[in-house]
């Protein structure tokens, strides 16, 4: 996800005149939404983790 957003933000304030409001609401928009993307990436890894350890226990203790 960072690694859309940077060259985006690198990008937009040379090629199209926004006013500084406008740009640091954009930002923001970008800062949330990576904040966002990354909670709920380590909340799906968490659940997979959490999976694959009940399967290794549940295999360990049929065997």
């Amino acid at each position: 996800m960072r690694a859309l957003t940077t060259p985006l933000a690198n990008f937009v304030p040379v090629k199209l005149p926004y006013s500084r409001g406008m740009l640091e609401h954009l930002f923001k928009i970008f800062i949330i939404r990576d904040i966002y993307h990354k909670k709920i990436e380590s909340i799906i890894f968490s659940t997979i983790k959490l999976s694959f350890m009940i399967a290794i226990v549940f295999r360990t203790k049929t065997m």
